[in-house]
This record gives C-alpha cells, structure tokens and sequence, in this order.
C-alpha cells in the first residue's frame, strides 16, 4: 500500500485533518495519526510500514491510501474520458432568448430580441430526444440573455422533454441561470412545475452598488425587486452569485450583513467568483483593469467566508472532485441559441466563429468540435505533478482557445494556501452546525472507489 500523491495534512488550532482532493474526503487526525501521514505523504511507491493502530480502515476507507501498483493519475484520466464520450446522461444549455431587462456593466453577451420559435423549439425537442435515447439522465440548463423573458418556450419544451423522459424511465432535472428580476413567487411555482431544482441569482453589493452595476432597463430598484423574490421562492435551491472586482468588494461584507438581516442564511447557498474578461471575444470584457488576478481573490475569497460563516452561512465543500472539468467537454453537451445553433460554450453563444453546428445538421465545423473533444489536462505536465488536478481538471479550456498559457488557465484555488485556508474554514462551519464527527468523510465517486477497490 502507498499513500495517495492527492493528500493534504492540514493543522487547525489544536486538532489535525486529512484532505483528498482525489476523493473529496476529510479525516480527523490524532497528533500521532498526523505525524505519521506527514512523515509517509512524499514516500514515491515503497510500501507503508508502522501504520498506527485505528489509522489504516479510516484512511483505506477515504481512498487516501491505495494499493502501491495503482496509478491514480491514470484512473483520473480513464474517469474523465468515460464522462467525455458517457451517453449515460446528456447536458443541454438552452437560451431561449438573448434578450435581457438588465445592462450589467460587466456583460459579455451579445444581445438579441428574437426569441426561440415553434419551429426551432420542434427541432430541439427532437434533437434531445435522439442525443437522449440511451441515456439515464437528462439535465437543462436555462441561459440567456435573461431566461425568464421567455417563459412560453421554456414551458413548451420543459413540458415535451419531461413527458419523454417519464414514458422512458429517464430522469430530468434543471437549471436556471437568472439575473432574479422575474422570479415572482408564480413564476418559481411554474419552474419547480418544470423540475428546476437550482436558480443561480447574481447580487454584486448593497442596494446603491448593486443598482449601479447591475441596471434593470425599465429603471426599477433590481436589488429590491430581487431581494423580495429571493423570499417568495420556495422549494428550490438558490444559489446567490456574488461577482466582485476592485470597484465593488469593499461592499461585500456590508452586502452579507444585509442579507443576514433579512435571514436568508439558510434559504441561499453564497458563491463568489471573480469579474474576469470573456475570452470569447477580445473586445469585450471592458472591466478587466478592475479584475483581480487569481492570488488577489483568493486572499478576499477567504476574508468573505470567514464573515460569512460568522453570520450563519453555511459554506459548502470548498474544493471538490469533479468527473470532467466542463460540460463543453462532453461530447453529448451543447449550448442551443434562439436559433438552433449549436456552441460548446455558454461564452460563445452569437459568436460565428465558435458556432459548432445546428439542429439540422448537427456538426458543421469539425475543427472546432473537435478541438473540444480533445482538450485535456492529462496532456499538460504541470497538470500531471499538481494535488488540484482532480478538483480542477485544468481549468477554463475557453482561454486555450486564445492560446493562454497553463499559469493564466490555472485556477485560483492554488494561491497562498488557499485550499488549506478554505478547509479551516469550513470546518468552522461544519463545528457552527455542530455536524462534525471524529471522522467527517465527503462521499466517494462510486467509479473512483469500485477502481481503488478493483485494482
């Protein structure tokens, strides 16, 4: 047996853990457990000797130690390839519409008024239930422009696509990305109807920022509107993008203040990221000059949680394995426009140049196509030696396609001890809902744990 090359010791105060970024497990540690993990985590392929007593099941059993002839790095790969080429499930990101009510100042999209037809919505529900004939999940996601402007085309295919789904035992679910103006307490009942179970909602500050970033057309009071909507939801989980940049993160905190005195720690799921340039387009992206770069971030990402966890969020697993490092990898994914072309992209959608298809013919531009089926981390040596390698799988391959290089690709989550940090602190949030154990575990991939357990 060997240690996994994917662990990180982490002290926290007077109490030790182990994380794996291979499996998503974290295990407490003894001082005498910790010491030894340390003293083994860098032994290449000799076999662990002197294992404390209690150690080996709680480490076997987390996958963070592993039969010495596995090669994870491979089993990563062969894991990561199944889900690219999978038709076990299918991924579908529909803009009805690029029309929208706000006019965000960080926007990247190309807007349009037209709005999906009866004829386009007709091809999509037949292409979906061809790309769908084997699988065993579909999952929507609802894009825009601003989704919620079309409602009758998100009703008339949601109501096609899960009739087709129950008449053939495949599960559905969905997703809707909105900017929350029209997320009246009707208009969630209907979209829970329509098995949306996620609405990511975006609020960049206080009322005054906020308003000022983040521009309804109609000139209405966005953050007010939306904060009261944010109440009327019920039974969907929301998940409350907060997008920062050096002209609004000094109003972060204010914002999370706010939002626990309106006592909505447990109805919302917080999650920052960062104003960045779109790299699907050179000329857009004016608010770069105010982006922060990847190290800056993560230092205010860890200030944010920490106040955050203080009023009572909750704060999710801060890094996590993933099966492939974006949907637009997949060969069975595409983004669907107003029109019925196909993207592999949500960045690239209007973008000629990155139109990979329609629902006519499906492929018609091969070289991009194909580019995105053959993308991979396991092909960049920097990607192979890195302990994020399974939580990050490398990164934004849209930037590959502006040819950026692998330190302008790599994800922020590496700078200043950021993962180390980030475990702390959910820990205080995990010991804040009194839900940690002598061994609190995240859950394996089934995949990755019948592979560990195979071998």
């Amino acid at each position: 047996m060997k240690v996994s090359k994917f662990i990180f010791p982490i002290e926290d105060g007077a109490t030790s853990y182990a994380f794996s970024t291979l499996t998503g497990s974290l295990v407490q540690l003894s001082d005498e457990h910790y010491n030894w993990l340390n003293n083994n985590k860098s032994k290449k392929s000799s076999d662990i000797i002197d294992i404390p007593e209690g150690l080996y099941d709680a480490l076997y059993s987390a996958g963070m130690i592993i039969p010495k002839h596995v090669d994870e790095v491979s089993l990563l790969n062969a894991e990561h390839e199944y889900h690219r080429y999978t038709d076990q499930y299918v991924d579908f990101t529909i803009a009805p519409t690029m029309d929208c009510n706000f006019n965000c100042t960080y926007c990247f999209q190309d807007k349009s008024t037209s709005y999906m037809g009866v004829e386009t919505i007709a091809k999509l529900v037949d292409f979906i239930k061809i790309k769908a004939g084997n699988c065993k999940h579909i999952n929507i996601v609802w894009f825009g422009g601003e989704p919620l402007l079309a409602m009758e085309q998100i009703a008339a295919i949601s109501e096609q696509l899960i009739d087709f789904a129950e008449s053939k035992g495949i599960t559905y679910s969905a997703v809707v990305v909105s900017n929350g103006y029209l997320l009246t307490t009707s208009c969630s009942k209907l979209l829970k109807k329509y098995k949306v179970e996620t609405i990511a909602v975006t609020i960049d500050g206080t009322q005054t920022v906020h308003n000022e970033r983040r521009k309804s057309i109609d000139g209405g009071d966005s953050f007010s509107t939306i904060i009261k909507n944010l109440h009327a939801v019920s039974d969907i989980d929301i998940s409350l993008g907060i997008k920062v940049d050096t002209s609004n993160s000094s109003d972060i905190k204010p914002l999370l203040k706010f939002l626990a005195d309106e006592d909505l720690q447990r109805k919302i799921r917080l999650c920052f990221g960062p104003v960045h340039k779109s790299f699907a387009d050179d000329q857009k992206g004016s608010q770069c000059k105010s982006c922060y770069n990847p190290a800056e971030f993560s230092l205010l990402l860890s200030e944010y949680w920490e106040y955050a966890i203080e009023l009572g969020f909750k704060m999710h697993k801060p890094v996590q394995p993933q099966k492939i490092a974006c949907c637009a990898l997949r060969k069975n994914s595409y983004v669907i426009d107003a029109g019925g072309k196909l993207y592999k992209c949500w960045e690239t959608v209007g973008k000629p140049e990155h139109v990979v298809g329609n629902l006519d013919q499906e492929i018609i531009n091969n070289q991009i196509s194909n580019k995105w089926l053959s993308v991979s981390p396991f092909d960049e040596y920097k990607c192979l030696n890195c302990k994020f390698l399974p939580s990050c799988l490398g990164g934004c391959y849209l930037k590959d396609f502006k040819g950026l290089d692998y330190d302008q690709r790599c994800c922020f989550e590496k700078h200043e001890d950021y993962l180390e940090e980030s475990i702390r602190l959910f820990l205080q949030s995990l010991k804040a809902e009194k839900s940690i154990k002598q061994h609190p575990q995240f859950e394996l991939s089934p995949r990755v744990k019948s592979n560990l357990e195979e071998t």
